[in-house]
């Protein structure tokens, strides 16, 4: 089977455009017809065309192309995720050393007055040690530093998991990636979760 000549294709292209011109003459001259039924078909014939032609508008994807703009945008991001994993390490960390402070000395308190209270000749002093391991469970009732720990532990690995994930989509060969458009926006949707589910740093 011969191949087509660069001759031919032009030809072809120069016919079809021809005949859709020409049908695209004879639909205005069916509108200004007297006759109310060739003005029907002349309108139903250009709904037909505009029809086909967003078809086929519809059928083409255009995938947006990596840049160095583009890469310049998701480093940002990795770069500024990498920042709140940091963050939230630190502020982790806060926490436990505070629930480590107020939550030892409530524990170990009351084992130790039990075992010194036959020795204990100053009642009064055995009372303001219950008050204080009192006010230590209230302090951590009420701010609940184990619960705070374990948040900004857990954020922490998720950004950092977020970073990580963006470094292995920078680090492939621009062919080897997906579409810019899909990766941005699935890189998008999770940072956007990620922001505002996450506790105040």
């Amino acid at each position: 089977m011969s191949a087509i000549s660069p001759e031919d294709k032009y030809t072809r292209a120069e016919t079809t455009r021809n005949t859709d011109l020409e049908q695209h003459l004879l639909n205005i001259n069916l509108l200004k017809s007297p006759r109310p039924s060739l003005r029907r078909l002349a309108i139903k014939q250009s709904d037909e065309e505009n029809s086909n032609s967003t078809i086929d508008k519809d059928i083409i994807r255009f995938e947006e192309k990596w840049t160095d703009e583009n890469e310049k945008l998701l480093r940002k991001w990795r770069d500024d995720a990498l920042n709140n994993s940091k963050l939230h390490g630190k502020k982790a960390r806060k926490y436990n050393v505070l629930y480590n402070l107020f939550g030892l000395p409530s524990c170990l308190i009351p084992i130790i007055l039990s075992i010194i209270e036959p020795y204990l000749e100053i009642k009064l002093l055995f009372s303001i040690i219950l008050c204080i391991v009192g006010v230590l469970n209230g302090i951590l009732l009420f701010f609940d530093f184990s619960k705070k720990k374990t948040l900004h532990f857990e954020y922490e690995a998720k950004y950092c998991d977020y970073s990580l994930n963006l470094d292995a989509i920078l680090c492939k060969k621009k062919q080897f990636r997906q579409s810019f458009d899909v990766v941005l926006t699935e890189s998008l949707m999770e940072i956007i979760h990620l922001s505002d589910s996450a506790p105040v740093i």
